[in-house]
């Protein structure tokens, strides 16, 4: 888990801006790199990565990923759905407040919360494991890298 201090962040990146436009930001150093993955992963420094990573390998794997997935239908349905359900509880919470009822509708917000979290965090396991192994990597190093079981894994392939 990665801890960022967006405000301590957002210096960081406007820095890192006035450096980008004078051609002065060396993207090998790990503390641009780290900043720049920072502006990409919290959405405030997308201007700096299109100036400064568009070569790098690794963003450019990650922004080809990001178009393909953004480019179906149904994953851009799926996300505006998720951003409704999070308005609609963010409505409701307030209401509750209103009501007096916050604290039991806040603590099944976070079992909810946990429930998605670990689902997603199992689906996106068993994706990864499905690119390794259509690159034709050992199951055992499939198991080992996503902590997916090789019959998990076994599994994925059928």
């Amino acid at each position: 888990m990665i801890f960022i201090e967006t405000p301590q962040l957002k210096d960081i990146l406007r820095d890192l801006r006035r450096r980008a436009r004078t051609g002065a930001a060396d993207m090998e150093d790990p503390q641009t790199r780290l900043a720049a993955w920072g502006g990409y992963v919290t959405s405030e420094g997308v201007d700096i990565l299109s100036e400064s990573m568009v070569s790098d390998e690794v963003f450019s794997e990650v922004m080809k990923a990001e178009r393909d997935f953004w480019s179906d239908r149904r994953n851009r349905y799926i996300q505006l759905m998720e951003e409704r359900r999070e308005l609609d509880a963010i409505s409701e919470l307030a209401s509750a407040k209103r009501e007096g009822r916050a604290e039991g509708l806040a603590e099944g917000e976070a079992k909810g919360r946990t429930a998605g979290l670990l689902e997603g965090e199992a689906k996106g396991r068993a994706e990864t494991a499905r690119r390794m192994l259509a690159r034709d990597m050992e199951i055992s190093l499939v198991a080992d890298i996503t902590g997916l079981s090789q019959d998990e894994v076994r599994a994925l392939t059928e």
